[in-house]
């Protein structure tokens, strides 16, 4: 190529060089410039090597789709018939498809309602026998007799314990556990889960007192009786779970006995910590329940044990009300007896049998009982279970020092 220039600076002193350079000049002309004709062709072929493929469209596939069509029409037929017939093609098509909130409502109802009959029929199936009555011992017995029957009763509560354990994790897939809650100082105790838990599964049942909302606005003294109680829940239908210490005792021990209900005692996650479980609310219809399940369900109505909670409470007998005879309302005595009574307290009167009325109504056998269970937010293994309380933001002033909301704007929700 430096030949075919003509540059022969270096054999201008040789004659004989230079008619040499005259010759191979005129032979390399023309190599030159084919050379330099397939230099740019090869490099255009690389750049077009490297460079990306026109995308396919529609005219360019026609020519295929048309040899298709006519080459094998029966498989075009097939394959377009299996092809999804979408009705969804807008926002207001996702509205209309989409489940309604009842049919939501029922799905979960239907799905919490069956996992927790599942729960409690397992735990009927591996449940260890029940722990021996404790021997009672004489008056006279030495202090040595005593702590050697309290370290044999320990022994024997440890050993029915592990038992428990291993009958939940055959049951459940995993176990429940009261322990010190990592919550905090003041946190009291947890409940722990070891083992797996996978999101949506129940995991433990809220037991108590169901206060429907009839029952409460039947209350002497309203919402008043609850203050200082820690351990309430509200369901979204009005429906209040009282899960105190004194409400338990009013609830089946043989309830309480099971594993499952410990609910009551998960605690509010600490700062930094979020939530694992959510309570969730269901309606249990003892009528298309298995009958064997019913004992261990650890929920009990208000208005079937009213009296034994005014008692527990210190409250007064209730005054029983009734219509005043013929013969007291024609005496010289209804005019004193009606001068006494405000217009007020008639009215309250007449509000009180209405609810009692409803109250009635509503505590019939068939009337499902409200309660609550918790449920995993989220997939949970050997964790503790932690619960958002949800306080009221208007009772701000009045929270306990230790609560820290997780979510301000849902619980202005959920309260406003």
């Amino acid at each position: 190529v430096a030949a075919a220039t003509g540059r022969s600076h270096h054999c201008s002193q040789h004659v004989r060089h230079n008619r040499r350079r005259r010759r191979t000049s005129r032979l390399s002309v023309p190599f030159a410039i084919v050379l330099r004709a397939a230099c740019r062709t090869a490099a255009s072929t690389a750049v077009a090597a490297h460079a990306p493929r026109p995308p396919f469209t529609v005219h360019s596939l026609s020519p295929l789709i048309a040899r298709l069509s006519h080459s094998s029409p029966a498989a075009v037929a097939e394959a377009r018939a299996s092809w999804p017939d979408v009705r969804v093609r807008s926002l207001e098509d996702v509205e209309d498809t989409a489940p309604r909130l009842h049919q939501q409502a029922a799905a979960v109802q239907s799905n919490a309602v069956s996992q927790l009959v599942r729960l409690l029929d397992a735990w009927l199936e591996e449940r260890p026998p029940p722990l021996p009555p404790a021997p009672g011992l004489p008056a006279d017995a030495d202090d040595a007799t005593r702590a050697s029957l309290d370290s044999l009763r320990r022994a024997v509560c440890e050993a029915y314990a592990a038992d428990s354990r291993r009958a939940q994790r055959r049951g459940f897939g995993f176990s429940l556990r009261r322990a010190a809650s990592s919550a905090g100082p003041g946190s009291g105790a947890g409940v722990f889960l070891d083992g797996h838990a996978r999101l949506g599964s129940v995991v433990a049942a809220y037991p108590g007192v169901l206060y429907y909302p009839y029952d409460l606005m039947r209350l002497q003294g309203g919402a008043a009786r609850f203050e200082g109680n820690a351990c309430l829940m509200l369901r979204y239908d009005g429906t209040l779970v009282d899960g105190s210490e004194t409400s338990l005792r009013l609830v089946s021990p043989q309830a309480m006995d099971c594993p499952l209900s410990v609910g009551h005692l998960a605690n509010h996650p600490p700062r930094g910590r979020g939530a694992n479980v959510l309570a969730c609310a269901v309606d249990l219809d003892a009528s298309s329940l298995p009958e064997r399940v019913l004992p261990l369900l650890p929920y009990v109505r208000a208005t079937e044990v009213g009296w034994r909670l005014r008692l527990d409470r210190g409250d007064a007998p209730p005054t029983e009300v009734r219509a005043l005879p013929r013969t007291v309302a024609g005496s010289a005595v209804a005019p004193q007896i009606a001068a006494r009574r405000r217009p007020i307290d008639a009215l309250t009167e007449m509000i009180q049998h209405s609810l009692s009325e409803m109250a009635v109504a509503q505590a019939a056998e068939d009337a499902p009982l409200r309660g609550l269970v918790l449920v995993a937010s989220r997939d949970i293994e050997d964790e503790e279970l932690f619960l958002d309380y949800r306080l009221n933001p208007a009772t701000r002033d009045k929270w306990p020092g230790w609560y820290v909301p997780l979510d301000e704007e849902e619980a202005a929700r959920r309260w406003g």
